[in-house]
C-alpha cells in the first residue's frame, strides 16, 4: 500500500498486552518514531508489527500527566529494536532525527521508509527497508525481510565468540601472545614470510607512571604501554599507510587509516571502525598490519565477512585494490602516502 498519512481523529492507541491503566511499561521489543502528520501510516504498522507478535510503544501510549519527552526517551531507552518511519515530514522533524541518533548509538536502528524521500545524510550508509509501495501483505518479501532484522535485534544469538588474540589499536597489554596468526595468501601474490619479530618489539617503551591508587592485579589496566598517535606519525611519516575507503579513489567519502596495531570493525563500540549497518555486527571482524600486508579475520560474525565477493572463514589477506564487503557496506583496500592524508 501506499501509506496515506495526515488523517484527524485518530484516538490514542497502546500496543502490548498486561499493562494496567496509569503504568509506564518499560522494555518493549519495538519503539515507533515517526512525524505527527504521519501518524495514521505509524498506526497502521504498529498494529502490523503487534500482530507478528512484538510488543510495540508509540506515543500514543502516554497516559495524561506523564512529562511527554521523558516519557519517550526512557521508552526508546528500554526498546530492544527502533522502527524509524522516514518520509518527507519526519526527515525534517528534529525529534525523528534526535530519536534515530539515539537508536543508532544504542545499534538498534530499523529504519523504514514509507513515502519517497531523501534521507538525512547521516543514515544515507544505514541498510533501510523501503515500505513506499508495499501492498500490506504480511507475506510479501519485502515485509519478512523487516521482519527478520527486527527480529534479530530483538533475539539476538548468544554471543560466545572468542575476543580477538590481537589488541584493540591503541594501547598493548604487557601479556599480549606477540606471534601473528597464520592466514591464508591471497592467490594472486606471492606467500607472505611472517614479521621476523614480535610487533611489540617495535612498541616505544613507555616507564609506568606511579599514582595514588595501583591497579588491581589482573585488571586490564594493569602494566598498559600506550601507544600514541605521536609515536605513529614518527614512524609512518614521509611513509605509505594502508586505508579502508568508502566512495571513488579521487574523493572517497570516508577514510579510515589502519596503523601498526591494526583496527576491529563492527556496528558499535569497542569497535575501532563503527559502521552503521544493522547486518553488521557488534563485533564483526579485524584487521592485522602483517608483513605490510593487510590480514581479516571474521570474529565469528553472523552474516559473515567477504573479499571480493568471496566469504572468508580464516585468516586472508586483503591486497590493495581489493574489496571488503560487511553487510550492505563496502570498503575498498588502498594505500596512500602518508604526506596525502592530511
Amino acid at each position: 500500500m501506499v501509506f496515506q498519512t495526515g488523517l484527524q481523529g485518530v484516538g490514542a492507541l497502546r500496543f502490548g498486552q498486561g499493562q494496567s491503566e496509569g503504568v509506564v511499561v518499560r522494555g518493549h521489543d519495538i519503539f515507533v518514531s515517526y512525524s505527527r502528520d504521519d501518524r495514521s501510516a505509524a498506526e497502521r504498522i504498529s498494529a502490523r508489527l503487534e500482530n507478528e507478535g512484538f510488543s510495540v510503544w508509540w506515543d500514543a501510549a502516554i497516559h495524561s500527566g506523564e512529562t511527554f519527552d521523558e516519557v519517550i526517551e526512557q521508552q526508546l531507552r528500554a526498546a530492544r529494536a527502533a522502527v524509524i518511519l522516514w518520509s518527507p515530514r519526519s526527515v525534517a522533524s528534529r525529534w525523528v532525527r534526535a530519536e534515530a541518533t539515539l537508536a543508532d548509538r544504542r545499534g538498534i536502528l530499523c529504519p523504514v521508509i514509507i513515502e519517497p524521500c531523501d534521507l538525512p545524510i547521516m543514515f544515507e550508509l544505514t541498510h533501510t527497508t523501503d515500505l513506499s509501495s508495499w501492498d500490506g501483505d504480511r507475506n510479501a518479501a519485502i515485509w519478512q525481510r523487516l521482519i527478520g532484522d527486527i527480529r534479530h535485534l530483538v533475539s539476538p544469538p548468544a554471543d560466545t565468540r572468542p575476543a580477538p588474540a590481537r589488541p584493540s589499536r591503541g594501547f598493548l597489554l604487557a601479556d599480549d601472545p606477540p606471534a601473528a596468526p597464520a592466514y591464508r595468501a591471497d592467490p594472486r601474490r606471492e606467500p607472505i614470510a611472517p614479521a621476523p619479530e614480535p610487533l611489540a618489539a617495535h612498541i616505544p617503551s613507555i616507564p609506568k607512571q606511579p599514582t595514588a591508587a595501583e591497579p588491581l592485579p589482573g585488571s586490564e589496566t594493569e602494566q598498559t604501554a600506550f601507544y600514541t598517535p605521536a609515536d605513529a606519525e614518527r614512524r609512518m611519516h614521509g611513509s605509505e599507510i594502508h586505508c579502508l575507503e568508502i566512495g571513488p579513489e579521487e574523493a572517497p567519502l570516508v577514510r579510515h587509516p589502519i596503523g601498526l596495531l591494526g583496527a576491529k570493525i563492527g556496528r558499535a563500540a569497542p569497535a575501532d571502525i563503527i559502521l552503521s549497518d544493522k547486518r553488521i555486527s557488534r563485533r564483526h571482524c579485524k584487521i592485522d598490519l602483517t608483513a605490510g600486508e593487510l590480514v581479516v579475520t571474521d570474529l565469528q560474525s553472523t552474516n559473515g565477512t567477504f573479499i571480493d565477493g568471496q566469504q572468508i572463514d580464516e585468516p586472508t589477506v586483503l591486497a590493495a585494490g581489493s574489496e571488503l564487503q560487511l553487510g550492505d557496506i563496502v570498503l575498498t583496500h588502498r594505500v596512500r602516502a602518508f604526506a596525502d592524508l592530511d
